[in-house]
């Protein structure tokens, strides 16, 4: 899971690996090897970041693998996958692959190292972010901020409006 940041790669990467080991075992009849995991990335048209992750996910699972244990290996790892802790962050707008996997190194350094990450875009968090952890979200976007010192804001701009009106120009700041 060290390149797999977020919670949507992790259900995806599982689900292809399921359909990659279903092929090899149920419909071509072959073991699960990393060459015919090469070929099932190339008919599918994978992602280097996820033909990375399989790869690795394949070669620790190996021993694991028959026919007969496919599916009880797949939920425990579903299991597993989804036992995992979850950061959340709602920004203005989605964020980037580089973006992600910032965040998600920063994540697994100072927050929690097995930790996935539930990202979203969300327009209302204008001017910054939404971050949800362990039940409890903080808010750290301008709608916050605003409301937070509205009462000061308000104050502010009724002074300036003051000022406008007193002197019929339009004040600068020096």
């Amino acid at each position: 899971m060290a390149t797999t940041f977020t919670t949507n790669d992790a259900r995806d990467r599982l689900a292809l690996m399921r359909r990659f080991l279903e092929d090899a075992f149920f419909a071509s009849g072959a073991t699960p090897t990393l060459e015919r995991l090469e070929e099932f990335f190339d008919a599918e048209g994978t992602g280097v970041e996820t033909r990375s992750a399989l790869r690795a996910w394949l070669s620790a699972w190996a021993g694991a693998l028959s026919r007969e244990s496919l599916y009880s290996v797949l939920r425990a790892l579903e299991s597993d996958v989804s036992a995992l802790p979850v950061f959340g962050i709602r920004a203005p707008v989605r964020l980037s692959e580089e973006e992600v996997a910032r965040l998600g190194a920063w994540v697994r350094e100072y927050v929690d190292s097995r930790a996935l990450i539930d990202s979203h875009a969300d327009p209302a968090a204008i001017g910054g972010c939404r971050l949800l952890w362990q039940g409890r979200e903080r808010d750290f976007s301008l709608g916050y901020f605003v409301e937070k010192h509205r009462d000061e804001i308000v104050e502010d701009i009724g002074a300036v409006f003051l000022k406008v009106e007193k002197s019929n120009t339009v004040p600068t700041r020096s």
